[in-house]
């Protein structure tokens, strides 16, 4: 197992970067950090498979504290979904598309399973997702 530190300046560096170069609003360092170890896994992927083979990025999503109302953290089970990102493995794949393309599915995802206000709902969303 590998762990890598990043830099709170260099991060935050990074982050202004990303802004001033995209339409992407204060991205969190979750969103920078993926996108980050994606391209780098992307390039590599690029540099060293012939043709590249196809590559998508998975994030774990606790959605408890996306749920409107929220739930507590103490409340029983696990709510969890993970965020998708898919790739043109034939195209450069620039760090704040990558940072706007896993905004853009994580509030994809938060309309389609979080926010809606009852159990039923919720169920339903959940099986029109996995449809």
């Amino acid at each position: 197992m590998r762990r890598f530190v990043f830099d709170a300046k260099k991060l935050q560096e990074l982050k202004e970067r990303v802004i001033s170069n995209s339409g992407v609003k204060n991205p969190t360092r979750v969103e920078l950090v993926t996108a980050l170890i994606y391209r780098c896994a992307l390039l590599s992927n690029r540099a060293n498979s012939n043709p590249p083979r196809p590559a998508v990025v998975l994030q774990a999503i606790n959605l408890r504290k996306r749920m409107n109302p929220q739930l507590t953290e103490n409340s029983a089970g696990n709510l969890s979904w993970s965020s998708m990102v898919l790739v043109d493995v034939d195209k450069e794949p620039g760090l704040n598309w990558l940072v706007g393309q896993y905004r853009e599915d994580l509030e994809e995802t938060c309309k389609s399973l979080a926010r809606k206000q009852n159990g039923t709902d919720a169920v339903l969303a959940f099986f029109e997702v996995m449809d």
